[in-house]
């Protein structure tokens, strides 16, 4: 069985918010800071548009490339590998911030203009930037990842943290994916195979706790498919997900097919590693560690960055490992969940802007009563099926008149 071998790369007085990881660095930020750490630590130097300064910067994203992407005041910047970096306020009106980038070179990021938010792309290759807009009837939507193949995902961020919608954008359409549950920052995440991982309310009868869960995109009939018990804060390309503990007393944990990991396996010591932010390709982690006399209490106490190395590596195992596929598996881990069939999601509806009163009432009950069909809570969902017929048969009955 894998083990992680754990590093902090900080100390109490270096610690910083991490928000991604490639193979040769993590980027995050520290107060008004913009970090990477590529084996030392580095501010990185963002002076602004007119070399002033002066302005809080966070580094959100990067690629394999070294390309880094983030916010500078409020305006989204992208530095590329050499350094050279261009910041969007010259080519944005709004307020602006990239999320992630992908290997091409094409970030993702959100826009706030009258108080509503869309979602661009900015072309780091030829400086274009495409406004898509948001799903209709959704004020604020928030864009978390690109995979190479450019399809992006976002979720609905004017909802509680326990209810996110999740839409994926892919050629210009947004699709409605379902409800999600515990998104951390940069959740829902895609990786290069067309996998999208959220965090969804337990499928089993009785089950209370968090289940990280994936949609493959390319296979839309078998919907959302429960992969373990974990808080996910990130997902990497060879089926690898991190995060922390979904039950009892926080902890790093990451869950992989056919084999997991949690901070239980570590020896006692100083540090305890809190929660695993960061997955990249090499299956390394990242995240924050506090210490013993703090744990489990996440907020208080000081903390530390960790780097888990692991040893032996694991084989390049897909999610379409047998092991996830068979039920009962021979010998399966008791997170190893059985398949759950779900109907396929359709686009979401185009914009209702045309329509008229009484039909955007019918538009928005329908999608109400397709948002309750996600939900776990029988109570719930049986009120909100309720409510969204009963707006749907007034505005009938008022076109009627």
């Amino acid at each position: 069985m894998p083990e992680y071998f754990i590093e902090h790369i900080t100390d109490v007085s270096e610690y910083f918010e991490i928000m991604a990881a490639n193979q040769n660095c993590v980027v995050g930020y520290r107060g008004p800071d913009a970090i990477m750490w590529d084996g030392k630590l580095h501010t990185l130097s963002l002076d602004g548009p007119d070399g002033a300064g002066g302005a809080a910067a966070k580094a959100l994203g990067t690629n394999s490339k070294g390309d880094i992407v983030g916010s500078w005041g409020t305006q989204g910047f992208a530095r590329r590998a050499d350094g050279t970096t261009i910041y969007l306020g010259s080519l944005l009106s709004h307020e602006s911030s990239l999320a992630d980038i992908n290997d091409v070179g094409l970030a993702v990021g959100t826009y706030q203009q009258a108080g509503k938010s869309g979602i661009f792309t900015f072309d780091l290759n030829t400086n274009a930037v495409v406004d898509f807009g948001a799903p209709a009837l959704v004020d604020q939507v928030q864009a978390t990842a690109i995979n190479n193949s450019g399809d992006i995902v976002c979720k609905d961020r004017s909802t509680v943290i326990d209810s996110q919608a999740i839409f994926l954008l892919r050629s210009g359409v947004f699709l409605y994916l379902g409800i999600a549950s515990n998104l951390s920052a940069r959740m829902p995440q895609i990786d290069n195979n067309g996998l999208v991982g959220a965090n969804r309310k337990p499928t089993r009868q009785g089950s209370y706790t968090t289940e990280v869960s994936v949609y493959d995109i390319a296979r839309p009939q078998l919907g959302w498919q429960p992969k373990g018990h974990l808080v996910i804060f990130d997902m990497n390309d060879t089926g690898i997900f991190a995060g922390t503990r979904s039950m009892g007393f926080p902890g790093a944990s990451v869950v992989a097919p056919g084999w997991s990991w949690g901070t239980n396996s570590l020896s006692s010591g100083e540090w305890v590693p809190l929660c695993a932010q960061r997955v990249n390709n090499a299956g390394e982690i990242f995240g924050v560690s506090t210490r013993w006399d703090a744990y489990p209490d996440m907020l208080g106490g000081d903390r530390r960055n960790f780097r888990g190395t692991l040893s032996p590596p694991p084989v390049n195992f897909r999610l379409e490992h047998p092991m996830l596929m068979r039920w009962p598996a021979p010998s399966a881990p008791w997170w190893v969940l059985p398949p759950v069939p779900h109907p396929p999601h359709g686009p979401w509806p185009s914009s209702p802007n045309d329509l008229d009163a009484n039909s955007q009432e019918i538009v928005r009950g329908l999608m109400l009563n397709r948002l309750a069909q996600d939900l776990t809570d029988e109570q719930a969902r049986e009120l909100i099926k309720n409510a969204s017929l009963d707006v749907i048969m007034r505005a009938v009955e008022r076109l009627r008149r």
